[in-house]
């Protein structure tokens, strides 16, 4: 996994991350839950749908 990816994980909203905290606390990694409306832009990724930042930064 490139190193990029590597500093934060972002899991659906299932019941499989139920103990996020403790996952955090053991990495060192935190966790976001995703949103369902993951496909609209963000301002934060300069108006880029999650999707296309997330494409921009993976290795040809």
């Amino acid at each position: 996994m490139p190193d990029v990816f590597k500093n934060s994980v972002t899991w659906d909203q299932g019941g499989e991350m139920g103990s996020h905290k403790k996952f955090t606390m053991a990495t060192g990694m935190p966790v976001a839950i995703a949103d369902e409306l993951n496909d609209r832009p963000r301002q934060t990724l300069g108006w880029l749908k999650p999707i296309e930042a997330f494409s921009k930064v993976l290795p040809d």
